[in-house]
């Protein structure tokens, strides 16, 4: 009897002790199986989102955002059987991300077949985000194709998506306008629009300007809050400097508002003395009294990338501006063309006068003058550009007269070889007040004058005349005592003229000086005769 009790005992012993071994044998064995199993299934979510973003890069499925008066998502297949899980759509409305769905949207895309998401009206012409169940981000314009602006991160990071945008009220509605802004995340800047990949916690974020302006549109944002979209928060939106606590993807939103607040603003271009820009009007040499007809009509300015065309009779902008920063675009460096009149002596595009800018000041002190190209406005007022005439240029004009000797006269010729033909025959040296340089003076073209201008008080001084060959077929008449005979020449030698050349100015007529100034537009003229040449026939 003792026996059957101790045989019992042991029974119910050893099934105790299975009943402890077995399951820790099994937790034994199992665990590197459970350890690796998560490896493997993070493994697995990372190359299902990279072929998620690979495909819709690639359009399969399209993704087109139509943002009509019903706007709509519409997302359609390819090519092969594509399963999608939408989980939120927001789209920009009175400065913040407003969510559509109320829950995650599973899609199970067939090829050919079209699935439509409706919108709510307000999204009408705004922005929209899509996130899809593998944290892929998808930001969409009114009216276009998916793009992405996200790259495939690292396991376990969170992206975040930062993007930034100008909100313009108008009369009846907000213009949404896309901005990119410098945006300090952390301890880094990047350029918005952004993305990045960072681990759950809280960093800082900083707009690094609190004003953008937009010169496309002539308007200044300032900075008014952050706006977040998804998985954290903001310790201060309204702050510049804030920071903001992530815990899944995230999109920020930096928001600007532009004022539209209007002022009256003159610009005034003109002369020191208040006097307008002689533009499409007269004025007078300074060096000599003539009268100065200048041949411009107008002058083109921008301000805010917008034309105007300023001139004597319009010189003053009258316009009205938003408050904030604007752009005013002119040459700070131009040349007006004049023609030349005095007396009997008149030049076509005889003077040329360079004008450079002297200031640009403001008579409000609500309107700042920033750089010579921007001003920024806070208050009615008149700004004045003004410029002054520093260089004075006048026409030179050189041409050539050629001639043969009295008793010659040219029966047929295959080049030009009267008058003013071409040939650089006069070696000069030009000087003025800080420079000299020798070249060569003459017309490179038949019958048309080489011109340059020269600034007034420039002197010429006269090095030699070359005397010029020229090569073709001439026939020639010559009178002599047995009556007239004639010559064929494959070459002609010029000498000389008796009065080599000649100067002509608002002074008059002056022969073969060595050396002049300069002081009003200028004819040069260098005169040569045919007095040798060689036979065809040797």
């Amino acid at each position: 009897m003792k026996a059957l009790a101790t045989s019992i005992a042991l029974l119910i012993l050893l099934i105790i002790l299975l009943s402890v071994l077995i399951p820790f044998f099994i937790i034994i064995y199992n665990t590197p199986y459970y350890s690796n199993q998560g490896g493997v299934a993070a493994q697995a979510y990372q190359q299902q989102k990279e072929l998620e973003l690979n495909n819709v890069e690639k359009g399969n499925p399209i993704i087109y955002y139509s943002s009509g008066t019903s706007p709509y998502v519409e997302i359609k297949a390819q090519t092969v059987s594509t399963p999608l899980n939408i989980t939120q759509i927001y789209y920009f409305y009175n400065g913040q991300w407003i969510p559509v769905l109320n829950s995650s949207l599973i899609l199970y895309l067939l090829p050919g077949n079209q699935n439509i998401i409706p919108l709510p009206k307000q999204a009408f012409n705004q922005p929209i985000i899509l996130v899809s169940g593998l944290a892929n981000i998808y930001f969409l314009n009114p009216n276009t194709s998916i793009t992405t602006s996200t790259i495939s991160g690292p396991t376990g990071k969170i992206p975040i998506y930062i993007t930034s945008f100008a909100y313009n009220k108008t009369s009846n509605s907000y213009n949404i306008i896309p901005v990119s802004v410098p945006v300090q995340f952390a301890s880094s800047i990047y350029n918005t629009p952004f993305i990045l990949y960072v681990n759950p916690g809280t960093y800082s974020i900083s707009a690094k300007e609190v004003e953008v302006y937009l010169s496309q549109y002539g308007l200044t944002g300032k900075f008014a809050q952050w706006s977040l979209a998804g998985y954290g928060s903001l310790s201060s939106p309204n702050a510049a400097s804030t920071l903001v606590t992530i815990t899944g993807p995230t999109v920020l939103t930096l928001i600007y508002n532009v004022s539209l607040q209007k002022f009256n603003v003159k610009i005034v271009f003109s002369l020191p003395n208040g006097q307008p820009i002689p533009i499409g009007s007269n004025t007078t040499d300074p060096n000599t009294g003539a009268t100065l007809t200048n041949v411009n009509s107008s002058m083109t300015v921008y301000v805010d990338s917008k034309p105007y065309q300023i001139n004597y009779e319009n010189y003053v902008l009258n316009l009205t501006l938003t408050y904030g920063y604007h752009f005013i675009n002119y040459s700070q460096v131009f040349n007006l063309v004049f023609n030349y009149s005095y007396s009997n002596f008149f030049v076509p595009y005889g003077e040329m006068i360079k004008y450079t800018l002297k200031s640009i000041t403001s008579n409000a002190q609500g309107i700042l003058i920033c750089n010579p190209y921007e001003i920024d406005v806070m208050s009615n007022g008149t700004v004045y550009v003004e410029f002054q005439p520093i260089t004075y240029y006048y026409l030179v004009l050189v041409n050539n007269s050629f001639s043969l000797p009295s008793n010659v006269q040219l029966v047929s010729n295959s080049t030009p070889v009267l008058g003013d033909i071409a040939g650089q025959q006069l070696n000069v040296t030009i000087i003025t007040s800080n420079s000299s340089q020798a070249v060569v003076l003459g017309p490179t073209k038949a019958y048309t004058y080489e011109k340059l201008y020269l600034s007034n008080g420039t002197e010429i001084s006269v090095n030699y005349v070359y005397l010029h060959v020229y090569f073709g077929n001439f026939t020639l008449e010559f009178l002599n005592s047995f009556g007239y005979v004639d010559h064929t020449y494959i070459s002609l030698i010029a000498e000389h003229a008796e009065i080599p050349y000649t100067v002509y100015n608002v002074l008059g007529l002056c022969a073969s000086p060595s050396s002049f100034l300069i002081i009003s537009p200028t004819y040069i003229t260098v005169y040569e005769i045919w007095e040798w040449g060689e036979l065809s026939n040797g």
